[in-house]
């Protein structure tokens, strides 16, 4: 017999049906046959209703990792086996897996495990940490005694570094390296490293350098060469040969060097036993006396008359208290040089003027004062280093200075151009005439003796006098010398009260 329900009845189930399914997870529906007996109307209806299947909802896996598991490495070791404590598995979870597996070896450094069941995964950290540090390595203290020639040892060593994992680069914190001259004293090298950890390692030595009680003298040190050089010109400076090793404050390392400035130039000698030394020299311009006036120091002069020069050294040894023989020793040197330049033989000539140096340094201090006598020697020089310059100016209308039968000293000319000072002493004021005029722009100097200057003039051409105030001299000796376009026209000598 079959059941029978009514439409009313049918459709209420529907209803409370669908709600129950609206709370529940619902899976694809399955279509049932239903009949109704209306048994009122006298028929059976027939409907088809889809009753969706109703399932219960899934579990959901929970998976819970253990802490952070830190393990330090064993000695010599840069890594470790590490086991980890398991991994919390709710009772839905399947068989769980981790990666990298417990007891697996971990280098050092920080580590991600990775644990799952295939559905729910979580990772947990372990760190492999190194606490060991590095090993440097070096020589053991030393004990130095120095030969009488030395006065330091080189020493060479060797520092290494070891670690478990790697050292970092070795660092020298003090001392000095090695292949190093070590002093007379005690040196403390010091080297540090570290490894990749962040570990710390170093060491240290000392090296003790006893001197010898009977050292050797200091090496020599002494710079050659000409101290004194023109604008636009150059010198060279030479250390003694034989030392192991040079330093110039130029940062040159030669045994000479070629320099083209003034100003202090320094120099550290070393010898083949360490033994070190230091000196200076100051090269300068050259401050010798301007013999015909145009600003430009004699030895710098590239116009200077060589003749004219030798005849200022002439006037001053004739206007000098020195006696008569040392008179006519020195000017017959400076003559025989003179005629040697006019002749165009320039070795003779720098060969006279170094005997007449040598004269002059013998009796310095002696017949001769020091001050002039280093003056004198200053204004040869001048004059050979005018000649090895390549000068070849003997410029000359005057002749040689000779003496006048007043005493005084003039140039000796053809047309007598006689050269008067007065008064002759003076106190004040000074007259000075010539008999012809100046052929051109010219100057009028006065120089002590030793060829300072104290005062000069400009001169005009065709002037034939002039007046000078001499109140301010000190007493003594004066030269007055008139010069025109490069030429000495005369020189006179005058005394100060």
């Amino acid at each position: 017999m079959k059941t029978q329900f009514s439409p009313s009845y049918l459709l209420a189930l529907t209803r409370l049906l669908f709600f129950i399914v609206g709370s529940l997870q619902t899976l694809p529906v399955q279509a049932k046959n239903y009949f109704a007996d209306n048994s009122e109307e006298g028929c059976m209806s027939h409907f088809n209703l889809n009753v969706p299947a109703i399932i219960p909802a899934p579990m959901t896996c929970t998976l819970t990792p253990p802490p952070t598991t830190i393990v330090s490495v064993a000695t010599g070791q840069c890594g470790a086996i590490v086991f980890f404590p398991p991994v919390m598995a709710s009772q839905d979870c399947g068989p769980v897996t981790e990666t990298p597996p417990n007891g697996s070896y971990f280098p050092v450094g920080n580590h991600t495990v990775t644990a799952t069941d295939g559905t729910t995964t979580v990772t947990f950290q372990v760190w492999v940490v190194d606490q060991e540090p590095p090993i440097v390595t070096g020589p053991a203290d030393m004990v130095i005694n120095l030969a009488p020639h030395e006065c330091g040892r080189v020493v060479n060593y060797s520092v290494t570094a070891s670690d478990n994992c790697a050292p970092g680069t070795i660092v020298q914190t003090s001392g000095l390296p090695t292949g190093s001259t070590f002093p007379v004293g005690t040196t403390t090298s010091c080297f540090e490293t570290s490894d990749p950890s962040g570990n710390n390692g170093s060491y240290c030595f000392d090296v003790t350098v006893h001197a010898n009680p009977n050292p050797d003298p200091a090496p020599d040190c002494t710079i050659s060469g000409n101290t004194q050089i023109c604008p636009g010109g150059s010198t060279q400076l030479c250390a003694p040969a034989g030392h192991a090793s040079y330093q110039w404050t130029t940062g040159q390392t030669t045994t000479c060097i070629t320099v083209n400035y003034t100003g202090y130039f320094g120099l550290q000698v070393t010898t083949p036993g360490r033994c070190r030394n230091t000196c200076t020299v100051q090269v300068t311009t050259p401050t010798q006396p301007d013999t015909d006036g145009d600003g430009i120091p004699d030895a710098c002069d590239p116009t200077l008359s060589v003749c004219s020069s030798i005849d200022i050294l002439l006037a001053m040894i004739q206007a000098s208290n020195l006696s008569n023989g040392l008179k006519n020793a020195l000017s017959a040197k400076l003559n025989a040089a003179k005629n040697s330049y006019q002749n165009g033989n320039n070795t003779p000539t720098i060969n006279q003027l170094n005997a007449f140096i040598n004269q002059v340094l013998a009796q310095s201090g002696n017949g001769i004062p020091t001050a002039l006598a280093n003056q004198w020697i200053a204004s040869a020089q001048a004059i050979i280093a005018a000649i090895q310059n390549g000068n070849t100016n003997c410029t000359t209308s005057q002749g040689l200075i000779a003496s006048n039968s007043n005493g005084n000293f003039m140039t000796a000319t053809a047309e007598n151009n006689h050269f008067k000072v007065a008064p002759n002493p003076v106190h004040d004021d000074l007259s000075i005439t010539w008999q012809h005029q100046m052929p051109g722009a010219g100057s009028i100097q006065i120089m002590d003796l030793t060829g300072r200057q104290f005062h000069q003039e400009v001169l005009t051409m065709g002037q034939q006098s002039c007046q000078i105030s001499v109140a301010e001299l000190p007493t003594g000796l004066y030269l007055i010398q008139v010069v025109s376009e490069g030429k000495m026209l005369a020189v006179e000598k005058f005394v100060k009260q």
